[in-house]
């Protein structure tokens, strides 16, 4: 009868065991929500000013917008990514951007958000226009 009840519970255990996965390897083996948005996206608009070209970098709900325009240093803002894919970010545009008769520069917002499939527009908005200057980046790797 001990062996029976001893056997039994060694077999429960092992169940129990196998079934059981550190924390660390259950965040590991579930991809992240954040994940399906890495990589890096790029676009460029041609504006009365010149090209103006960005690139969106993400990795795992964070990233950087880095916008390059002749003529002018290339501006890097830090974003943030929702599980959605909603952009967000700030910083201060050093070039101005331009669109019609609107332009953009000083302390800006950036956000955005996916724009169909591989796909973001980014929004800049300064307080010196009430429109955005936008841009649209399409997925260039994977």
């Amino acid at each position: 009868r001990f062996d029976d009840d001893a056997r039994k519970k060694a077999g429960d255990d092992k169940r129990l065991a196998e079934k059981v996965v550190p924390p660390a390897e259950q965040a590991a083996a579930a991809p992240s929500a954040l994940a399906r948005f890495n990589g890096t996206y790029s676009g460029a608009l041609l504006t009365g000013g010149g090209t103006v070209h960005a690139t969106l970098t993400v990795d795992n709900g964070r990233g950087t917008v880095t916008v390059i325009k002749s003529g002018c240093a290339p501006q890097v803002f830090p974003v943030v990514i929702s599980p959605a894919g909603q952009v967000s970010g700030a910083g201060t545009l050093t070039c101005i951007l331009s669109s019609g008769q609107d332009a953009q520069v000083g302390p800006a917002t950036i956000m955005g958000g996916p724009d169909g499939e591989r796909r973001f527009t980014l929004k800049f908005v300064t307080s010196h226009s009430s429109a955005a200057y936008a841009i649209s980046v399409r997925r260039t790797d994977g």
